[in-house]
């Protein structure tokens, strides 16, 4: 039987530690190798350039990149032994605290750690993608080499000094990185315009700002894969010695600090797939890494054997079940790729190459559109409540929850069926599997699975019109909003927004909204009027701050709000968010009262304030209404009552 340990939640902890510090060793050393090479260039020089010199710069360019790929890897290959190294020690000296306690003999398990440095360095270096430092840094040569020229040509025929044109080489191999900037130009230099390799060069020179990219990123992309390395050193370190310690029956699977938007690790983090615990793994079955750069650590609580089976053989682990990875069309995806990551820790089989021959076959007739009679075709809110009728329901609530029952029954065995065949997919070995066969079966049950949610998410949708929607005047564009991407998806918002709000609640114009926009891992905010979004965030985040802009904005929508948590709360005890969900991305001061709400974050405190009720509401019914509707049937009357204008 599995118990929780202390002393290798500790032990992890400290090697997860010392991953982060040996990291930034990483960078400095990569930052100085790369500075040296460079600083070889020569920015005094005053003479013009000439034909000669600009063959012996284009070289030394060249010389660079090739030093810079050797050492580099050297470099690379000699963290991750470090890294390796270190992290054995510190699970060795776990295992002596342990033994040392009397209940097992010292050397019987610090001796089963013999030869793990060499085997969790062997796995590091051979894995996947191991190797890139060589292959990455010769793509940037090739990725240098035509704004290399241009610049060389275009410094020859208007007569350009050598140095000012080597010094302009330099900013732009150094543009990305401050630090290396003022390392390998200095800041007494007079030839040298300081600051990044901006328009005002490209321009000067004629180049294609879509063109520099692979010079801008040497330093960046060549610190990413040593920083990445160290990881996955760390990682194999950590499980190579819980597997040879014989002791550790399952670790977590922890996130990264550099989680902003949800992925296949976070799939990793919650399922709960060898019945240990949510993101609980045996080290013999470690998922790999699912994405690249992935910088996740395996972390307490951490499961061990009863010390009276400490000197036996260990157990083999459960064989896994993906049922918690159920199919979601939000996150198939990740949850794909997380149950790749699961199944590369298990011998995962391979598929056999087909010896038949290649037979052409006519394409087979495109099936008539299915007429599930569970749930009819609903065009628009007529139809729903005609539908509704005929099914026993007397007003538009009851005929959304008529038609989602209908479907809640096939729904469920279909997302049963997808999990048995995955299952059935995910065991299969050998060449006798026929994987095609099992695939074409999972894709026919997602298929339908796929068509019901669709029409189920159309039943709701139809009453999420408003009759009289409010009309968007304009908003006050903050700087770096002008165009782009991100102006685009807040007019989305907007657009989505006032379909689903009563002009008589409030108006969006210049003077009372202003739109702010974050850097890539800002996090989305309301404040007085003002909405903040960064690049990264969704349409229905937009929508979400909207929401908060409705309520600040409307006495009769901040009524209804606080009437609602009030009825819902009372009596209810404010815990910490951080603690309800586990994500520690919560700070300590933000506090919730949980209820039943379809997400804690509804519950949370702002006092009188203002609230999450119509954010957070108006944000799922963008997402999926029909979920909404089956988690939260209160709350969900609540916003279409609003969308209805009767509240």
């Amino acid at each position: 039987m599995a118990v929780e340990h202390d002393a290798y939640r500790a032990g992890l902890a400290e090697a997860r530690k010392t991953g982060i510090v040996l990291a930034q060793k990483q960078v400095q050393e990569l930052r100085a190798t790369y500075g040296r090479l460079l600083r070889r260039l020569d920015i005094g020089a005053t003479n013009p350039l000439t034909a000669a010199r600009e063959a012996a710069l284009r070289a030394e360019v060249r010389a660079v990149f090739v030093q810079l790929k050797e050492v580099g890897s050297s470099l690379v290959a000699a963290g991750a032994s470090e890294a390796v190294n270190t992290v054995v020690g510190i699970h060795r000296d776990v295992l002596r605290d342990l033994s040392s306690s009397g209940r097992a003999d010292a050397g019987l398990l610090t001796s089963r750690l013999g030869g793990t440095n060499q085997r969790a360095l062997i796995a590091t270096l051979q894995a996947p993608g191991a190797g890139t430092f060589k292959t990455l840094m010769s793509r940037h040569m090739v990725g240098v080499a035509p704004v290399l020229d241009d610049m060389l040509r275009v410094g020859v025929l208007r007569g350009m000094g050598a140095g000012e044109v080597t010094g302009d080489v330099l900013r732009l191999l150094t543009d990305n990185d401050p630090e290396l900037q003022r390392q390998v130009l200095g800041v007494s230099s007079s030839t040298l315009h300081k600051g990044g390799f901006g328009a005002a060069d490209l321009e000067k020179y004629g180049i294609d700002p879509a063109n520099v990219g692979a010079a801008r990123t040497v330093l960046y992309d060549a610190r990413r894969i040593a920083v990445s390395t160290v990881n996955n050193a760390l990682r194999e370190g950590n499980r190579h010695s819980l597997i040879d310690g014989g002791v550790v029956t399952a670790a977590k699977w922890g996130l990264s600090g550099r989680h902003q938007i949800p992925d296949a690790c976070d799939v990793l983090h919650e399922a709960d797939v060898y019945g240990y615990g949510p993101g609980m793994y045996p080290p013999e079955n470690w998922p790999h890494h699912p994405h690249p750069f992935c910088a996740c650590p395996q972390i307490g609580p951490v499961k061990t054997l009863r010390p009276s089976e400490w000197a036996k053989p260990k157990p083999a682990p459960p064989p896994p079940s993906y049922s918690s990875l159920a199919y979601d069309p939000r996150t198939s995806a990740a949850r794909e790729m997380a149950a790749r990551s699961i199944k590369s820790g298990v011998a995962a089989p391979v598929r056999p190459k087909s010896t038949r021959p290649s037979v052409t076959r006519p394409p087979k007739p495109k099936a008539p559109p299915s007429n599930d009679p569970r749930v009819p075709p609903i065009r628009n809110l007529k139809d729903l409540e005609e539908h509704g009728a005929k099914l026993g329901a007397s007003n538009t609530v009851e005929a959304v929850a008529r038609v989602l029952e209908r479907s809640a029954g096939t729904i469920a065995r279909l997302e049963q069926q997808v999990m048995k065949i995955g299952d059935e997919y995910w065991a299969m070995t050998g060449r006798e599997a026929n994987y095609a066969a099992v695939e074409r079966r999972r894709a026919t049950v997602r298929n339908r699975w796929d068509r019901l949610k669709a029409r189920e998410t159309a039943a709701v949708q139809a009453t999420l019109k408003a009759r009289a929607p409010v009309q968007v005047h304009g908003a006050h564009w903050g700087k770096g909003l002008s165009s782009g991407a991100t102006r685009k998806k807040v007019q989305e918002g907007l657009e989505a927004f006032a379909g689903m709000v009563p002009g008589k609640y409030t108006m969006v114009t210049e003077a009372r909204l202003s739109v702010t926009k974050l850097g890539p891992k800002g996090r989305a905010y309301h404040q007085n009027g003002t909405i903040a979004i960064s690049p990264n965030d969704r349409v229905a985040t937009v929508v979400h701050e909207m929401g908060h802009y409705l309520e600040h904005t409307s006495p009769t929508i901040h009524n209804a709000a606080q009437n609602f948590l009030r009825e819902r709360t009372q009596g209810e005890a404010l815990e910490r968010l951080r603690d309800v969900t586990g994500n520690k991305g919560y700070t300590l001061k933000e506090m919730t009262r949980k209820d039943q709400f379809f997400h804690p974050y509804v519950g949370k405190d702002y006092g009188t304030r203002a609230s999450e009720v119509f954010s957070m509401g108006m944000e799922e019914m963008v997402k999926d209404p029909a979920n909404f509707f089956r988690k939260d049937r209160g709350h969900f009357t609540l916003i279409l009552r609003m969308i209805r204008g009767e509240l």
